[in-house]
């Protein structure tokens, strides 16, 4: 009974990858292409900068999926004052406001749904009698902004 299990001495790890791997192709994936699709597209370079990104941390492994490199993505998800650079560039605001287009959110909330529906369905279910052990994966929506 003592060897039952020493041929899964490195469980551990084998439950790290497949945590990044749920993270980055069964969560990633899908909530990266609904971002994309519903990113609204004046220049293209928004769009052209979402990504996502599976990391680990002391606490858990994460899941980034937004922005890298445009700072403005987080002022089309949830609008902004109108304003342009004036002489010495000196911002001006005009008073006006950019209503939000939210791109980032709604990926995140349907993405979390779709989850919600298969872990409800038995999917992805711990076998009866064990339990799940570890840290809970993080998933973050987010754009360069806010890290």
């Amino acid at each position: 009974m003592a060897n039952d299990f020493a041929e899964a001495a490195d469980w551990r790890a084998h439950v790290v990858l497949a945590e990044l791997d749920m993270l980055d192709n069964d969560i990633g994936v899908p909530m990266l292409a609904d971002m994309v699709a519903g990113c609204p597209i004046d220049t293209g370079a928004l769009v052209k900068s979402l990504d996502k990104e599976v990391f680990t941390s002391a606490e858990s492994p994460t899941l980034r999926v937004g922005s890298k490199d445009q700072d403005h993505s987080l002022w089309v998800e949830q609008g902004h004052l109108s304003a342009y650079a004036g002489p010495g560039g000196v911002t001006v605001y005009t008073g006006g406001f950019v209503e939000p287009q939210p791109f980032m959110k709604p990926a995140l909330a349907d993405t979390r749904a779709k989850g919600r529906a298969r872990a409800s369905s038995g999917a992805h279910r711990p076998a009866p009698g064990r339990r799940r052990g570890g840290a809970t994966p993080t998933v973050r929506a987010s754009g360069r902004a806010r890290s």
